[in-house]
């Protein structure tokens, strides 16, 4: 009657999660249901439910911790248009997708909610299986959000494969943001790291042009960080005071240190290419002293990967020689506050410094910043005035 999964949790205190077998399936349906089984056509148009659909798949584990994001989701933005990606009817043939996401999320359009109020039963996302698209002459769903949880068991050539593939569905199926939630807390940072290197190496040109935003990290601050973003329309920064440019080049003006001058210098395509730089910035502060210094800031928000795409980028760029001009180079990532960038994966790098608007506000002036230094696993953040 019942399957057990025994694999959940760890060793020492195993999780026991029970499932209907196949028989005890059919015993609810025809015996307490009272309904006939159905044998599935996939030409058939149908608005119920088959023995097939209600089986819980071999990857119980797996299966129960998507739905648990989908649940911290879902807490935040309930009337989200989501689904598996077989119940998305764009494909034909199952087969031939080399992408298949765990979960999808939708845009909500104007066509859409006009169509849900002239006939309900015509949302494609309540058939339990996908149609031929000639089932749906209309396509109002657009994908939003591809969701993707990782439990530690894919290699980083495994993790690069699946990104390719999700490339090379074409802007017809990919989505404009995909993220990857690790469930896993404890000793979860290495894992955390490996896999925004795969993300970034795979996606770089596109993080940088923001053809795609990439949000990752562990299940309920990514939960939240796309919440945000499906409430934000697809802008992730906004209505963020950072970036306000005239706020921070009022910081800027207030910069106190002995025998420096700091400039805000406006950030624009010229700029840009008289710097030569391989991409645009948000900020671009320059000091004046007995050592010339740039610092080159993106704005950061907790498990959005782009600002980190584009600081590799920069990164790679100066050891090539780039900006030989000044004999100081930092990048900073400036988040909304303190929490929002200790909570994020982040990374030690020699140019890479950590700042918070809101801290910065309260000083009323620009040059405090933090670097993480991490002494035996164990990650701690040093100040540093600018």
């Amino acid at each position: 009657m019942l399957s057990v999964n025994s694999r959940a949790g760890i060793k020492s205190v195993p999780v026991l999660v029970y499932s209907l077998s196949l028989y005890g399936l059919r015993i609810l349906i025809e015996d307490i249901l009272k309904v006939k089984e159905y044998v599935q056509q996939l030409d058939d148009y149908k608005e119920h439910y088959t023995l097939d659909d209600l089986k819980v798949r071999g990857q119980h584990e797996h299966f129960y911790e998507v739905q648990d994001w989908l649940s911290l989701y879902l807490s935040r933005q309930p009337e989200s248009f989501h689904c598996e990606w077989r119940r998305y009817p764009i494909f034909d043939d199952d087969e031939t997708i080399s992408y298949r996401p765990d979960w999808m999320i939708f845009e909500k359009t104007e066509e859409w909610e006009e169509e849900k109020k002239v006939n309900p039963t015509s949302n494609p996302l309540l058939y339990p299986y996908f149609f031929r698209r000639t089932t749906f002459d209309d396509q109002f769903l657009k994908p939003m959000v591809s969701v993707e949880c990782d439990r530690g068991t894919m290699s980083r050539t495994e993790l690069v494969d699946k990104w390719e593939a999700y490339k090379k569905e074409g802007e017809e199926m990919t989505s404009k943001s995909l993220v990857m939630f690790y469930p896993k807390q404890v000793n979860g940072t290495t894992r955390h790291r490996n896999i925004r290197e795969t993300m970034v190496y795979s996606f770089e040109s596109e993080l940088i042009d923001e053809k795609i935003h990439i949000f990752q990290g562990e299940k309920e601050s990514t939960a939240q960080a796309v919440a945000l973003f499906v409430e934000r329309e697809g802008n992730v920064l906004l209505n963020e005071p950072m970036t306000d440019r005239n706020s921070i080049r009022i910081l800027v003006d207030n910069y106190r240190a002995e025998n420096k001058k700091a400039a805000y210098l406006e950030v624009s395509d010229e700029v840009v290419e008289k710097l030569s730089l391989p991409l645009k910035p948000d900020h671009i502060v320059l000091i004046e002293g007995e050592e010339d210094e740039i610092q080159i800031i993106f704005n950061g928000m907790t498990n959005w990967v782009n600002p980190i795409g584009k600081v590799r980028t920069i990164e790679k760029w100066i050891k090539e020689g780039g900006l030989s001009i000044f004999q100081q180079i930092k990048l900073i990532l400036l988040y909304p506050d303190n929490e929002s960038f200790k909570r994020d994966i982040t990374f030690v790098s020699k140019y890479l410094h950590y700042a918070s608007y809101s801290e910065l506000s309260e000083l009323g002036y620009w040059g405090k910043v933090h670097r993480e230094e991490r002494k035996h696993n164990k990650v701690q953040w040093r100040e540093v005035l600018l």
